[in-house]
């Protein structure tokens, strides 16, 4: 009974395994794969009602495929996989269709086309196309001079792969990308073709900054209140956090006439600083107030301006605070009356959010002390 069992399930599995065999092994490429996705997102064009992925339907779309040129004269407005095949007509070159200019850093689509034309692809390999920038005129160059990235891996008959356009944060304006098609001439043989030129393409695309975040306008290691995984450094630098949050900067201690105004810009949230100085010595101690929303001097010193108001940093750096030093040596009371950990240096503070001057989001956009 068992030896039986075992027995049928041997000749099923022999069964499998002689369909499986009886397949063509040459092309690894069902039919479906073969016709085009032009805009890469997993539809072929013949079942896709965007083929180009502008997000106009085509049928409403006056270039459906994208390639530039109109409908109306496109010998192929829909794609090149509007034809089925032609049996036994064996692909021998491709012709490569322009890419689009683009954005560097940003994923672009390039595409081909299998010649003659209704050929079958019957070589299963991947391809891999390159895109290139020169980064001679940049600070930044390594190996050749050359920025260069690769695309995803294609089968030969999907006519279309993804690609990451080759970026440097030092570029500006308008870059030349020259793409290297290169690998599918080889695949199909067409050894003259990659020797003239005829796998390759240059177009120019603009500067993107995509991963290119500039230094952060105030490092989170000097910004206390939130937590580290709440604050966020956007790509402009600026730097977004929520709840109250004090900006610690750390300075020499130098006399508040040799100091550059203090300057700010922020969103979400009214803001204020307080810099704490010393007349040099015991009970010298005073805390200048800049509140740019104040109605009756923006520099105060004391509680509410009770030791002093003035209407510009100028006044203040003239008056006697002016030979008054930054001190290095105070440990804050925050709110709750708990003494706050402030690393050594100058303390000139910067309040967020706090509930007298704001909302609880915030977002620093400009910062500039003791420049």
């Amino acid at each position: 009974m068992h030896i039986r069992k075992f027995l049928s399930i041997f000749l099923i599995g022999l069964v499998f395994a002689i369909a499986g065999c009886s397949s063509d092994s040459t092309s690894g490429i069902s039919d479906e794969d073969r016709l085009p996705d032009t805009d890469n997102d997993g539809i072929v064009d013949k079942n896709d009602p965007d083929i180009d992925g502008d997000g106009i339907v085509n049928k409403d779309d006056t270039d459906d495929d994208g390639d530039g040129t109109p409908d109306a004269t496109d010998p192929t407005p829909n794609g090149d996989g509007d034809q089925a095949p032609t049996p036994g007509l064996v692909c021998t070159s491709a012709k490569i269709k322009p890419p689009r200019n683009g954005i560097t850093g940003r994923l672009n689509t390039v595409s081909w086309e299998l010649l003659p034309e209704r050929c079958e692809a019957t070589v299963s390999r991947t391809v891999v196309v390159t895109a290139s920038a020169d980064k001679a005129s940049t600070a930044s160059t390594d190996g050749d001079g050359k920025a260069t990235t690769e695309s995803q891996n294609a089968s030969l008959g999907r006519l279309t792969t993804n690609i990451i356009l080759p970026q440097d944060c030092d570029w500006s304006g308008v870059e030349t990308i020259a793409y290297d098609f290169s690998e599918i001439g080889n695949a199909l043989g067409d050894v003259s073709g990659v020797a003239t030129g005829s796998y390759t393409q240059e177009v120019l695309a603009t500067v993107g900054k995509k991963g290119c975040n500039p230094p952060p306008i105030v490092e989170p290691d000097f910004i206390v209140g939130p937590a580290d995984n709440e604050l966020i450094v956007n790509a402009d630098g600026s730097v977004t956090g929520p709840s109250k949050a004090s900006v610690y900067t750390m300075a020499q201690s130098q006399k508040v006439s040799e100091l550059s105004e203090p300057k700010w810009s922020t969103e979400l949230s009214i803001a204020y600083m307080n810099i704490y100085v010393n007349g040099g010595g015991p009970g010298k101690n005073a805390r200048i107030n800049i509140d740019s929303k104040a109605t009756d001097g923006i520099y105060n010193v004391g509680n509410h301006g009770a030791d002093g108001k003035y209407s510009s940093w100028a006044d203040l750096q003239a008056s006697e605070y002016g030979d008054y030093s930054v001190r290095t040596n105070y440990t804050e009371l925050n709110d709750d009356g708990i003494k706050e950990v402030i690393p050594p240096g100058g303390n000139f503070i910067l309040r967020l959010g706090r509930t007298t001057h704001g909302g609880p989001n915030w977002t620093l956009k400009a910062y500039s002390v003791n420049q």
